[in-house]
C-alpha cells in the first residue's frame, strides 16, 4: 500500500510540474502567434493600401483610370475584411487576456503589503514589479489594437488622395471626372455600413481614436474601482486581524 501511494504521489508532482510548465509556455506560444499574425497582417494590409494609394496619387482627373481605381480599392476592402474576420476572435480573446492579466497585477502591487519589512513581498521589490508587469501587459493590449489601426489609418489617407483629385490637373475636373471622383470617394466612404474601409472588429471600426478614446475609459473606470475595492479590503484585514486577536485572547490559559 505504501508503494502505492508513493507512486501515485510522484505521479501526480510530476503531472503539477507538467501543468505548471506547459500551461504559461502553451499561452506564450499562442500570445507570440496570434501577436505575430497580427503584426504581419498589420503590414501586409498597410502595404497593399499604400500602393493603391500611390496610384492615385500619382493619377490626374485626365489620366486617372477610375474602372481600375474602382476595382483596386475594391481587391483592398475585401482583403481587409477577409483578414479582419479571421484575425478578430483571437485578437479579442488575446486583448482580453492580457488586460485582465494587466488589470489584476496592478490591482495585485496595490494591495495592502505585509507589515513586516522583512516579508518576502517586501524584500523582493514584488509590489513594484506587480505593476510594472501589469503596465506592460496593459500597454500590450494597447499595442495589439494599434496595429489594427494602422490599417484603418492608410484607408483614410487613401480616401484623403481620392479627394485630392479634384486639385490636380491643368485646370478644373470635368463634370464627368468630377462625378468619377465623387462616385470612387463615395464607394469607399459607403463600405462596412457607411462606417468607411477600415478593419473592423465586432462591427467597430477600429481607429488611433478608438483606442484612445478606450483606453482612457478603462483607465478612468480603474482609477474609480481601485479605491473603492483596496478600501473593502483593507476593511476585511483588519476584520480579519482583530479576529486572530480575539482568538488568541481567548485561547490563552
Amino acid at each position: 500500500m505504501f508503494h502505492l501511494y508513493a507512486v501515485l504521489d510522484a505521479n501526480l508532482t510530476a503531472a503539477t510540474v507538467v501543468l505548471c510548465v506547459t500551461i504559461p509556455v502553451s499561452w506564450m506560444a499562442l500570445f507570440l502567434g496570434v501577436a505575430g499574425l497580427n503584426m504581419l497582417a498589420s503590414v501586409v494590409l498597410c502595404d497593399h493600401v499604400t500602393r493603391v494609394t500611390k496610384r492615385v496619387r500619382a493619377s490626374t482627373p485626365d489620366t486617372a483610370d477610375f474602372d481600375g481605381l474602382l476595382r483596386d480599392v475594391a481587391a483592398a476592402h475585401d482583403l481587409i475584411s477577409a483578414v479582419a474576420a479571421a484575425l478578430e476572435k483571437p485578437i479579442l480573446c488575446l486583448v482580453a487576456t492580457v488586460s485582465a492579466f494587466g488589470v489584476g497585477a496592478i490591482f495585485s502591487g496595490l494591495e495592502n503589503r505585509p507589515k513586516d519589512e522583512e516579508h518576502l513581498w517586501n524584500r523582493l521589490f514584488l509590489p513594484k514589479v506587480s505593476i510594472f508587469a501589469g503596465a506592460v501587459f496593459v500597454f500590450v493590449a494597447i499595442i495589439l489594437l494599434q496595429w489594427a489601426a494602422q490599417v484603418t489609418s492608410k484607408c483614410d489617407e487613401l480616401g484623403d488622395a481620392i479627394n485630392e483629385l479634384t486639385t490636380k490637373g491643368l485646370g478644373m475636373p470635368t463634370r464627368e471626372q468630377k462625378h468619377n471622383i465623387e462616385h470612387l470617394h463615395g464607394f469607399l466612404s459607403n463600405l462596412n455600413r457607411r462606417k468607411g474601409m477600415g478593419f473592423m472588429i465586432l462591427r467597430k471600426r477600429i481607429t488611433h481614436s478608438f483606442v484612445i478614446s478606450t483606453t482612457a475609459r478603462v483607465v478612468s473606470v480603474m482609477g474609480f474601482l481601485f479605491p473603492i475595492m483596496l478600501s473593502l479590503l483593507r476593511v476585511h484585514h483588519e476584520e480579519g486581524d482583530e479576529l486572530e486577536l480575539i482568538n488568541a485572547t481567548c485561547s490563552r490559559p
